[in-house]
């Protein structure tokens, strides 16, 4: 299997990695070992993350490094407490749009199950492949009921649901404060945080019937089947509850995949893995890895250097805006904007290569 052959190949550079990483320790501290119980979480989050990359790879058939690139520049530095679930959901997201690629639409809606981790997730993924993959429905809605019971009998059914019932206002005030979501904007300017998130699930909502209509054409001109799923979770994330940052890899798939027919989503790669209330220095790197990525995913390796003007261009731009934003202090909402103005770039789906930065003449 594709996706197996270069999981490994990440698999064997991630150990590579951690073994230049622990060499290096014990030459500045022998007689302290390198606690690789500490690194424990963060790797268990790079290894889901390169699972991801591995399955968009094998989708697009592009370098898996590339790929790897994009998610390592969206998702470093690693939390000291990463979100497990969210990268779980998002690897399953990247799977199934895999699995559709293959056209075995039943597996991908078996595959798409780890998302109720992440209900933001698993609400657009589902959804949209309700609607748009009619192959998948009956074993999409078998697997949801499956692990349903699956919960309810391993909680009980009081649990269950009073587990529910004690989120919920969890939620309502995680929803109120997370930096990019709409609730947080519009509870910023005076409005009831219960009020807000209802307005910001109402706006989920809207967002993700306008991705599902935009994944049905880009689909069909792509001729792409992953873009059914993908892009209607990327959609649906555009100022959806609890965004932030750190949510932004659930975009990137949709954004990879169609950064190969579109120069809108090779510029919302840029945009998206930048931190945008963090510092410049900090961002550099990060930014110019996910520009190197973005080229070998968006053109043919003897394309690159044809293609080296539109390598330089997209992290030059966002590192620009990032400075001009630290320059002036123009405020949250400001910041808030560029993850927004990404996601929707993602809505606007070419269907020839156009780039107006080639080098070279020939077409």
């Amino acid at each position: 299997m594709d996706v197996a052959r270069r999981f490994l190949f990440m698999l064997v550079l991630l150990v590579a990695a951690v073994g230049v990483k622990a060499l290096a320790y014990y030459r500045h501290a022998p007689a302290t070992p390198l606690d690789l119980a500490a690194l424990a979480p963060a790797l268990i989050v790079v290894l889901l993350y390169a699972l991801a990359a591995a399955a968009l790879a094998a989708s697009t058939h592009k370098p898996t490094l590339a790929v790897t690139l994009i998610f390592v520049a969206a998702i470093w530095p690693v939390d000291a407490s990463p979100d497990y679930g969210f990268a779980c959901a998002v690897a399953a997201l990247c799977i199934s749009g895999y699995l559709l690629e293959q056209d075995h639409p039943q597996l991908a809606a078996i595959a798409l199950t780890p998302t109720l981790l992440e209900p933001q997730v698993c609400i657009a993924a589902f959804v949209a492949m309700l609607f748009l993959i009619p192959r998948s429905r009956i074993a999409l809605v078998v697997a949801f009921i499956v692990v349903k019971l699956a919960s309810i009998g391993i909680l009980g059914f009081s649990r269950y649901f009073d587990y529910f019932a004690g989120a919920t206002p969890l939620n309502v005030a995680a929803a109120a404060s997370a930096p990019a979501s709409l609730p947080h904007v519009l509870a910023a300017i005076g409005v009831q945080p219960q009020t807000a998130v209802t307005f910001g699930w109402v706006w989920y909502a809207c967002m993700l019937l306008v991705g599902i209509v935009v994944a049905a054409r880009a689909a069909r001109v792509t001729e792409l089947p992953a873009v059914s799923v993908l892009l209607p979770v990327a959609a649906a994330m555009l100022g959806s509850p609890d965004l932030s940052s750190s949510h932004l890899p659930a975009v990137l798939p949709a954004a990879i995949v169609l950064a190969p027919t579109s120069w809108t989503a090779r510029l919302a790669i840029a945009l998206l893995v930048v931190r945008w209330d963090g510092m410049l220095r900090p961002e550099m790197i990060p930014a110019v890895l996910a520009g190197i990525g973005t080229a070998f995913v968006a053109f043919a390796r003897d394309e690159v250097r044809e293609r080296v003007g539109w390598v330089i261009f997209a992290p030059l731009l966002s590192l620009a805006a990032l400075a001009l934003l630290l320059r002036f202090d123009v405020g949250m909402q400001i910041e808030i904007a560029f993850i927004w103005i990404g996601i929707f770039l993602l809505l606007f789906v070419r269907a020839r290569r156009t780039n107006p930065f080639r080098l070279s003449r020939r077409d």
